[in-house]
């Protein structure tokens, strides 16, 4: 059994293998941005967390357990301060990611120290320690990996200060590749060591680069150490994505002459703090941390630091905000809500319409056509490398029907360099992040003609929407340009109504991209990894770049897999193919239909694009959902065994020749074929192909739980720039 240290300062000196991490990925993100809460206010924050070390003796004694106390009390976030030799509190990232979600709880960030035996300064590079690192964190699910200090030797003097801040950022950098987010986390010797002059703290968030660095603000360590809180968030507004929740009393099992005691008990002024990081801060995680007791259980101690935060308004439970159409499976009563405004020949008291557009942004009542004494003069926008515009930016209620738009760059390289996102009722985590083209069903960056009850490019030079998208307090649409290329024009129309009731049955829209450039043999794609909450799945558009490796062989024999409220090792919705899964069969040429299509097949590119959505067969979850594609081809017996005996990776799964059919599949080795009797046959086998997916659908909170949109280099990398 592992014992953790008593005292944070003897932490902090063993947490050489302390490790931490906020995911981006895969898998259960899950793991997801933190949830929201709502405050008495009415405005909403990040639901709080736990950090385990408040926790630790009993971590020690019975992590399962310990847990098990946290999720009844009613957090759904925790950090850890646990990890040792790849392992989070003696289990494996995976199997203690399966803990979390078991018990309905999610990591979305951690510590470790990030020291001088993780950075190689003869290479100019990471260790392979730290790498390891960064990948556990990725594994277990989480979104920050974050470092409880600064070492030693980092530290010594003002030059040396500066040279190290780049190390720091050169970590964001490592870290988004793995799509993670770095952060520093304060505690006292910050605001008692001064150089030339200035607080240490001063030196670091001055030349830590806010797009690498998350900042995490301990109100307690720097108290005894003279920071104030409120002053520092007013001298760095923005910078404090995370924040650990204390209060201070005087005593000595703590620093500078305080330790850390009940919220609301001392002298931070914890409430206030909080409240100022939410609205100034950029705070989008609050952890609660307690490290001394007086005397009380600490178990019990995280309990009732918890009830103070409900008495302050932070209520736990999130708002359900259900969309009225989707409790009907008809089709036609989804076109008939669709257009927000009741049947077609019924006139709504209810329903306002308004047009965001570069002619009147957000929709002003009036304003419409003022540019150019009422001639045509702001049809379109430019978006310069590197900046963004919103779309749409308003704070009513309402619901959006229709999202047109056309961009006068439309090259495969512009159409991923695009990020839209969208965030519901002022939340500070999208719910949509995707790149623009795949959004709008252009898969692969190539554009397509065609049309479906979804989206609709007439002629293949626009993007049409037609998703209905309710919001209660607020909406933004926010395009950014991640490009080194300005675009000159966007035009575009954003149509919505402003309405005078809010149904409690609504549901926030939510988008997912993710692309994986070379599939690991065996393991399914994930085309949602685990959302947490109410909702519906809407579908999927997905683009493949086949791997020539298997020259002509078929690759679209994988199954589509949902899991739904519950399901771990297997599914309960499972499809018999990918052509299977959009209505054809046999392979796929081009076509388009309301539901299903291919909009991209060319095998001279080993290229498809294909989308299913679930309009006449509704898929609702109660609790979770998660959706794969298994990556399976398939082709003539004799074929696969000579591409095999070639040493193309493969894993064979099941034979058909005049034989009949032999299941030959291992989970976790390969077998291999025997030569085939003759011409004829069919075999099926796990390959790696280029695969990217938008995942569409719907949950009861707008908050953005899945990671952040994947970096530009990944979306980009080996683009075919092919006409259609």
């Amino acid at each position: 059994m592992i014992i953790m240290p008593i005292t944070r300062r003897i932490f902090l000196k063993n947490s050489v293998l302390t490790a931490a991490g906020a995911a981006i990925l895969p898998d259960a993100i899950q793991a997801a941005k933190p949830a929201a809460a709502v405050t008495t206010s009415g405005k909403s924050g990040p639901l709080p967390g736990l950090q385990l070390y408040t926790v630790r003796d009993a971590m020690n004694k019975d992590m399962t357990g310990t847990l098990k106390q946290v999720a009844a009390m009613g957090y759904h976030n925790v950090e850890h301060a646990g990890y040792w030799e790849r392992k989070f509190y003696g289990r494996t990232a995976v199997d203690f990611k399966k803990i979390l979600n078991d018990l309905g709880l999610v990591m979305h960030s951690g510590h470790t120290s990030l020291e001088k035996q993780h950075w190689d300064e003869t290479k100019k590079d990471f260790t392979d320690k730290w790498k390891y690192i960064v990948e556990d964190a990725a594994t277990a699910g989480q979104q920050y990996v974050i470092t409880p200090a600064l070492d030693e030797s980092w530290r010594t003097d003002y030059d040396t200060t500066l040279r190290y801040m780049e190390v720091l950022n050169k970590c964001g950098e490592l870290c988004k590749r793995s799509g993670l987010k770095f952060g520093y986390h304060n505690h006292n010797f910050e605001f008692t060591t001064r150089f030339n002059g200035r607080r240490l703290y001063d030196v670091i968030l001055q030349n830590t680069d806010p797009a690498l660095v998350a900042h995490q603000m301990d109100m307690g360590n720097m108290y005894g150490a003279g920071g104030r809180a409120l002053e520092i968030l007013k001298l760095y507004p923005g910078r404090y994505e995370l924040m650990h929740v204390k209060d201070e009393i005087k005593g000595n099992d703590g620093m500078d002459g305080y330790e850390s005691t009940i919220l609301g008990a001392g002298v931070v002024g914890t409430r206030k703090v909080v409240e100022e990081g939410l609205r100034t801060g950029g705070t989008v995680q609050l952890i609660i941390e307690q490290e001394a007791y007086q005397g009380k259980d600490p178990v019990a101690c995280a309990k009732e630091d918890l009830s103070v935060m409900k008495k302050w308004g932070f209520h736990l439970g999130i708002l359900l905000l259900l969309c009225g159409f989707l409790s009907s499976c008809s089709t036609g009563r989804d076109k008939q809500i669709s257009s927000a405004g009741g049947k077609l020949y019924e006139y709504s008291h209810h329903s306002i319409p308004r047009w965001s557009s570069p002619e009147n942004l957000n929709g002003q009542k009036g304003k419409g056509a003022m540019t150019n004494n009422g001639g045509k003069g702001s049809a379109s926008v430019p978006i310069p490398a590197g900046a963004s515009f919103d779309l749409l930016n308003i704070q009513e209620q309402g619901i959006i029907s229709r999202i047109w738009i056309t961009i006068s760059d439309r090259s495969p390289a512009m159409l991923r360099a695009l990020k839209l996102e969208m965030f519901w009722d002022n939340e500070p985590q999208p719910a949509v992040s995707v790149p623009l083209g795949d959004f709008f069903s252009v898969g692969l960056g190539r554009m397509a003609a065609f049309h479906n009850q979804f989206f609709a490019d007439p002629e293949g030079k626009s993007f049409n929407c037609y998703i209905p998208m309710p919001f209660r307090k607020g909406a933004r649409i926010r395009v950014t340009n991640e490009s080194n290329k300005a675009l000159g024009n966007m035009f575009f129309d954003v149509d919505f109504q402003l309405t005078k009731e809010w149904d409690e049955s609504n549901l926030y829209f939510h988008a997912f991209w993710h692309r994986d450039t070379a599939t690991t043999l065996g393991k399914d794609f994930e085309v949602l990894p685990q959302v947490s909450g109410k909702g519906r799945f809407l579908g999927m558009n997905v683009g493949v770049n086949a791997n020539p490796l298997y020259q002509d062989l078929w690759w679209g024999e994988g199954e589509v897999k949902m899991y739904l409220d519950g399901d771990r090792d297997f599914p309960t919705l499972a499809g018999t193919g990918t052509e299977d899964y959009i209505g054809t069969a046999w392979g796929q040429g081009r076509f388009f239909t309301d539901y299903t299509g291919c909009l991209i097949a060319d095998p001279k590119n080993f290229q498809w694009a294909w989308y299913r959505y679930h309009i006449p067969d509704p898929i609702f979850f109660e609790s979770d959902c998660r959706v794969t594609l298994q990556q399976m081809g398939g082709g003539p017996g004799e074929k696969v065994y000579q591409l095999q005996q070639q040493k193309v990776p493969m894993q064979p799964a099941d034979v058909y020749d005049k034989n009949g059919a032999r299941l030959v599949y291992k989970k976790g080795s390969v077998t291999q074929l025997d030569p085939p009797p003759g011409p004829g046959g069919w075999t099926n086998f796990f390959r790696s192909d280029d695969v990217s997916a938008t995942a569409y659908y719907y949950l009861d909170s707008p908050v953005g739980t899945l990671p952040v949109l994947q970096t530009l280099n990944i979306r980009t990398y080996n683009l075919k720039d092919t006409v259609h």
